[in-house]
């Protein structure tokens, strides 16, 4: 049995939607309501069939292509705001996609994939689309065609600093589909909510002055858009496996930009019936690799830019793999010289003391040595995939 929150949320949906329930109604008649669905209702749905999608006039089976009538029987808590139209088409979104990514197939097709993801609730495969660029390239474009594509009502809109900080911005989440986070590059905080809501974890459902309600797990997919990467004090593969970063690059002046929502609007159907083109094993395959060039690239500059360890790495060493040659991780002894300048004691042969020295030029404070060894050895291993280099101990240190 579904506790009563879960109840009150479902209800809310029906009983607020003039199509369903066209009815004006008070407080004790919902009340009422709600207390005979207590009583008699077992309301856990099953598990959502991944081959079917509810539209206004009739489920659909994505493999036939057959519409099928509504019927509660199919436990859908959802339902996308638009009639299926089989004919309906979308080439001004598509030569506009097209545009904003350099002309690059392989990152229509990302994107393509991920608003597969969002239509599917595709939550399982544990990815983040981050979008990442300069006022007038189109993010706020996508977002909103993500947006429609879905339906404002199965979306929520958010920052990180209420993700991660409000006790109640969580419970939001329930029963959508989408979550779009913006503002986050002004963010530099903890995101172990993203983490939660990204890995597939348990988010807390505590609404104000109300009994908290069970944990849930979100099945929305996550758009983060910012105009520089998202800084955060996760530098371990958690996150930065979960980020999809594309770029957008292709800046619109002010005077030629247009009312694109206004002008997308009639091929939003026609958007939908792209995106269900696409197979679902070719969606997940997508989005969990890194496949094309333009998408390694956008990883690596993502890495660098949210990432100071990596950028050490990429500035002060050289990955030559060649049998038997090592370097050790070395203390950090600070030194003075006769004109009071500061070094490190083998700051150009060791990695830690060279680490510590490029900290300071920067103004970073650095890890200790015991969690630098740790992050180098994670970043080397898990996220760069450098799989030929080891960690051990020998006479002369840690290597």
């Amino acid at each position: 049995m579904t506790d009563r929150q879960d109840i009150k949320v479902a209800m809310s949906r029906i009983m607020g939607d003039r199509n369903l329930f066209p009815l004006d109604y008070k407080n004790f008649y919902f009340n009422g309501v709600g207390q005979l669905a207590r009583n008699h209702l077992i309301f856990d749905p099953p598990e959502e069939d991944g081959g079917l999608l509810p539209f206004k006039n009739g489920v659909l089976d994505i493999a036939s292509k057959a519409l099928k009538p509504n019927d509660p029987g199919y436990s859908f808590t959802w339902q996308l705001p638009y009639e299926y139209e089989s004919a309906a088409t979308c080439e001004p979104i598509l030569q506009w996609l097209y545009e904003t990514v350099g002309g690059s197939t392989a990152l229509v097709e990302l994107l393509r994939a991920f608003l597969y993801a969002v239509l599917f609730g595709c939550a399982q495969w544990h990815r983040f689309l981050e979008l990442i660029g300069p006022g007038g390239t189109g993010k706020s474009i996508f977002m909103w065609l993500t947006e429609q594509v879905v339906g404002s009502a199965n979306t929520i809109a958010t920052e990180l600093k209420f993700l991660e900080n409000s006790r109640f911005e969580t419970a939001s989440i329930y029963l959508k589909r989408l979550v779009l986070i913006t503002d986050s590059e002004r963010y530099g905080g903890g995101v172990k909510n993203l983490m939660r809501l990204t890995g597939g974890d348990p988010l807390r459902f505590e609404v104000k002055h109300k009994q908290m309600g069970k944990a849930f797990r979100a099945c929305a997919m996550v758009i983060v858009a910012a105009n520089e990467p998202i800084q955060s004090k996760e530098y371990t593969s958690g996150l930065s496996r979960r980020r999809i970063p594309v770029r957008f690059r292709n800046e619109v002046p002010i005077e030629k930009q247009r009312d694109l929502s206004k002008e997308f609007t009639p091929y939003i159907a026609g958007l939908i019936n792209w995106v269900l083109g696409m197979d679902r094993e070719e969606a997940r395959k997508i989005l969990k690799s890194r496949g094309s060039e333009e998408q390694i690239l956008d990883f690596k500059e993502n890495l660098l830019a949210t990432n100071p360890m990596a950028e050490w790495l990429h500035e002060n060493t050289l990955y030559v793999p060649q049998r038997g040659m090592k370097t050790y991780v070395g203390v950090a002894k600070k030194i003075r010289d006769d004109r009071d300048l500061v070094y490190y004691e083998h700051e150009d042969q060791k990695l830690y003391p060279n680490y510590v020295k490029f900290c300071d030029v920067r103004g970073i404070r650095p890890f200790a040595q015991k969690r630098f060894r740790d992050l180098l050895s994670e970043l080397i291993h898990s996220q760069l995939k450098l799989r030929t280099v080891a960690t051990k101990r020998d006479a002369g240190g840690r290597l």
